[in-house]
């Protein structure tokens, strides 16, 4: 409610709303959709033991134990295990994990992956001690290391990035 009325004079507590009328309500579909619940693993906690999520995770914490989440991981703490999800943010992380993500990899400048990568597509900042497959792009920012084999569609590769090992173009 307006503190005043049209005239901007100040509105008195005494004053009532006009009743509104109501309206006529129709059938509602109920369509289910995916389930967004985001958990939380906070720096400092250290989880032995695998994880098994039907929503998204953030993982500032450690892990040691494989990680599957049917939805997207940001992870900015250690983990130790094999993941599994939607997409991956690793941002300054360390990862001695096989990642597995059906849709994109982002793995940020400070992040140290030592494992092989599966996913749609990847751009890689930090450094990668593994090979990378996707089935869609590769991207090698000017700050990328990659110390392994990279099989993809397509690839990109910015100057100042390094890559040992060998390209196949599928």
């Amino acid at each position: 409610m307006s503190l005043f009325n049209e005239k901007n004079d100040p509105v008195k507590e005494n004053t009532v709303a006009a009743p509104v009328a109501e309206e006529k309500k129709e059938p509602v579909t109920v369509v289910e959709t995916p389930k967004t619940e985001v958990g939380f693993i906070s720096s400092g906690t250290k989880i032995e033991g695998n994880i098994t999520s039907t929503g998204h995770l953030v993982l500032n914490g450690e892990v040691t134990g494989s990680t599957h989440v049917e939805g997207n991981v940001v992870l900015k703490g250690t983990a130790l295990g094999d993941i599994e999800c939607s997409s991956l943010l690793i941002d300054k992380a360390t990862s001695n994990s096989n990642i597995s993500a059906s849709n994109n990899v982002i793995v940020k400048a400070g992040t140290v992956v030592t494992g092989n990568v599966s996913c749609k597509n990847i751009t890689v900042y930090g450094t990668v001690e593994g090979d990378i497959t996707a089935k869609g792009g590769v991207v090698l920012k000017n700050t990328a290391v990659v110390n392994g084999n990279i099989e993809a569609a397509r690839i990109g590769i910015e100057s100042g990035a390094k890559l040992n090992g060998k390209v196949n173009i599928k």
